[in-house]
């Protein structure tokens, strides 16, 4: 909060987010695959939009499947689809503790045109909160454990005619540590 007690200003890279202040908020914020052609133009291609949710419980025998908004986080989506009330009203912060617990897992196809050069090709995440996992095309392509700094993964020659997969998988901050 700022010194009158507001909010303090968004970056640009991070929109206005409550969740921001609550511990073991999941976040994916902007995705994109970006590349350059011959001669050296970049080209970015977001993956900001429709993404799918999955939630498994720490015992693993109850699932959750939606549908999710990237950027976006964990708790927003749930509270979107009503499975979540609002943890700032009253005493639910404490109703909404289970989802720190949970591993939860964004995942979404998109469309690579396989005629273009991919001699550099990069994934980039501008932030990812905070213990994940990233597969494309079910391969692992990195890890990371801070939500502070942008993550590039190099994805040269990986990309795939057609239709190619990227998943994201948060474990939770009390099993990564």
């Amino acid at each position: 909060l700022g010194a009158r007690g507001n909010r303090t200003q968004p970056s640009a890279l991070h929109p206005p987010c409550t969740w921001c202040r609550t511990a073991g908020s999941i976040h994916l914020m902007f995705a994109r695959v970006m590349w350059f052609n011959k001669p050296m133009t970049h080209v970015q291609h977001p993956l900001s939009g429709a993404w799918n949710l999955r939630g498994t419980s720490p015992d693993g025998l109850d699932r959750l499947e939606l549908s999710a908004s990237v950027p976006g986080h964990v708790h927003g989506d749930l509270i979107r689809h009503a499975l979540l009330p609002d943890p700032f009203w009253r005493d639910n912060a404490e109703r909404c503790q289970w989802v720190e617990t949970w591993k939860w897992q964004y995942a979404r196809a998109f469309k690579w045109d396989g005629a273009r050069d991919q001699s550099w090709a990069e994934l980039v995440f501008e932030g990812l909160d905070t213990y994940a996992e990233v597969r494309l095309n079910g391969d692992v392509i990195g890890q990371c454990a801070n939500m502070h700094i942008p993550h590039r993964f190099d994805v040269s020659g990986r990309l795939r005619d057609g239709y190619n997969h990227v998943q994201v998988s948060f474990t939770p901050v009390a099993e990564a540590t």
